[in-house]
């Protein structure tokens, strides 16, 4: 009973991405799209290192085009984004300082939840003791909190 909601979500979710799927290939025709060579040359390279090295890169690319839109293009196709054909290009750099820094974001975000602002389990909210009358704050300050006035009496 507890996981119907998360059954749901997820049989909804199924429902309507199979929808979505079936109405885009009813559109094309029952066909896969056609792409030139042109149009991902890392796709189409031979080289297994140039295309793995590229595909890591090119998230690396858009994060900074993101932050500093310095070169902007409707078009990205063709020789836009020059293939990692070596591990000896700089610009592996910032792929190996992107996927850390993600590693790391993931890393900090995962270790351990937070425990500030959690007394015995229960989370404080705004200093005020819990219902069941446990606190992290004790009982005196809490009293002196609620007996100063929030503005200066005349």
């Amino acid at each position: 009973r507890k996981n119907l909601s998360l059954f749901l979500s997820i049989s909804l979710l199924t429902f309507w991405g199979t929808s979505l799927l079936g109405a885009r290939l009813y559109w094309m025709g029952n066909k896969p799209p056609s792409f030139s060579n042109s149009d991902n040359p890392a796709a189409d390279s031979d080289s297994l290192l140039a295309r793995t090295l590229t595909f890591f890169y090119l998230p690396t690319k858009n994060l900074w085009l993101l932050l500093c839109p310095d070169t902007l293009s409707f078009d990205w196709s063709m020789d836009a984004v020059p293939l990692l054909k070596t591990v000896c290009d700089w610009r592996n750099l910032h792929t190996v300082a992107f996927y850390s820094g993600l590693l790391l974001l993931a890393y900090c975000g995962l270790k351990n939840p937070s425990l500030e602002g959690e007394c015995n389990g229960k989370a404080v909210t705004n200093g005020k003791q819990n219902a069941n009358g446990h606190s992290c704050h004790s009982d005196v300050e809490y009293r002196n909190s609620e007996m100063k006035p929030s503005f200066a009496s005349k």
